[in-house]
């Protein structure tokens, strides 16, 4: 399931996965990454800079929980496996399952739009950006668009 939040002026997707597994949403480098692998910053290829966290709390209360699969200044193409996590522990902790993602930089372009869809499906479109007045899809670069695919 896909839901919004807005804090503080900062919208926020949370998507609750089938599967406690997080993939690249597009092409790009891993510029941040907590000490625990649950949380990290994704600058695509595009310019976006995409944090993606698992959970709420803070890390270490959890550090069983998470696999990382990325190191920090690793290139990653769109769909590799960054995070596996054990959903049913992290409830256990009291934490949320779910996966948030906020693109950090938002200011920098110049409309952002979120699919309006409650249930997705990996490979379908999750977030459009525009940098002018042509809205782009935000992931895979194309030539006239740009999509961030799901991501579990």
């Amino acid at each position: 399931t896909v839901s919004m939040t807005e804090e503080n002026g900062r919208r926020e997707m949370l998507i609750l996965p089938e599967q406690g597994k997080v993939y690249a949403p597009a092409a790009g480098r891993i510029m941040r990454l907590s000490p625990m692998g649950r949380a990290m910053l994704l600058k695509t290829e595009f310019g976006a800079e995409i944090l993606l966290k698992v959970g709420s709390g803070v890390d270490d209360l959890y550090s069983s929980c998470y696999r990382c699969r990325v190191m920090e200044h690793e290139y990653v193409r769109k769909g590799s496996l960054l995070l596996a996590y054990d959903m049913e522990q992290i409830t256990t902790w009291g934490a949320s399952p779910e996966v948030a993602l906020c693109i950090e930089n938002e200011d920098t372009f110049a409309q952002i739009s979120v699919t309006e869809l409650a249930h997705m499906k990996a490979g379908e479109p999750l977030i459009y950006v525009a940098r002018g007045n042509r809205l782009q899809d935000a992931g895979e670069l194309l030539e006239s668009r740009e999509r961030v695919q799901p991501f579990w």
